[in-house]
């Protein structure tokens, strides 16, 4: 990255250093090689697999929604030698020294929990049978199986929040969700949505007494057409910072009712597309 280009997302970023609209910088990237060490299913809709490598007992997450680059072999491929990592950026998908063909693939996803005393994390994917690559890849991952873990960041910043927040979401962004309630603050009163399938979709929640969680079923629905409703009729407080992950066109949705209908300012409210109805997810 030039010094031009680090000079611009220095000043962007502490522009928005005290907003939650905005991800935390990490100071360097690290791309290392993973091996699955367990895999369970925790959900219908949801599988978890364990990684397990030595860089990951001195790795720092940077907060409850950190989220990280999975890299994984193409089908019927082993994942090739990987290529030197840049401090500055994640290592994009192609970079690899293998025809096209055989490319891994790179879906990112959050970190459920992380043992550095064992160098472990676990990893939660919402599967969806083969129409993705990091379902398909995630469902025939066994013991034994070898990805890379390509380091990410997070955006929810627990050492600043207070007050009242609205953290909003669909299946996709259950992962994130229940580390951000884990490690939910006293301080934080928590309007707290969530969008799936069927209730029968979510793993016990946590459930701190300062928050006040929603699930609403959407069934055969739409994505956001049990989620924006239940948020527009509940009685909100202006938030003083927003959370807001899933599907793209429900999480603008969500946005613009918090800015445009409640008064929450724009540069408090993270927002992320996890998906894009209608193309591959992960």
């Amino acid at each position: 990255m030039s010094r031009a280009l680090r000079v611009r997302d220095t000043l962007i970023r502490a522009a928005y250093a005290r907003s939650m609209s905005m991800p935390i910088e990490r100071e360097a990237h690290q791309l290392f090689r993973v091996t699955v060490t367990a895999a369970e299913q925790v959900s219908p809709i949801m599988r978890r697999l364990t990684l397990r490598a030595p860089e990951l007992a001195d790795y720092q997450p940077l907060g409850p929604d950190e989220y990280f680059g999975l890299v994984m072999p193409a089908a019927g491929q082993d994942l090739p030698a990987l290529p030197e990592a840049d401090p500055d950026r994640a290592t994009p998908r192609g970079s690899f020294d293998v025809p096209d063909e055989q490319q891994p693939d790179v879906r990112w996803y959050t970190i459920r929990a992380h043992r550095p005393e064992v160098g472990e994390v676990d990893v939660d994917v919402v599967t969806h049978g083969d129409a993705g690559p990091g379902s398909a890849w995630v469902l025939r991952a066994e013991v034994g199986s070898q990805a890379a873990f390509q380091t990410g960041t997070a955006a929810y910043r627990t050492e600043q929040a207070s007050g009242a927040q609205v953290i909003a979401g669909d299946e996709t962004a259950l992962p994130a969700i229940s580390r951000i309630l884990e490690e939910l603050p006293a301080t934080v009163e928590a309007h707290v949505f969530l969008e799936v399938p069927a209730v029968t979709d979510v793993p016990p929640l946590p459930s701190p007494r300062s928050a006040m969680i929603t699930v609403v079923e959407r069934g055969t629905g739409l994505p956001g057409s049990a989620l924006v409703p239940a948020i527009e009729a509940a009685s909100l407080p202006i938030p003083t910072a927003s959370w807001i992950a899933g599907e793209k066109a429900t999480v603008a949705a969500v946005r613009r009712y918090l800015t445009s209908e409640i008064g929450a300012a724009k540069r408090a409210v993270y927002f992320c597309p996890y998906w894009i109805l209608g193309k591959p997810r992960g």
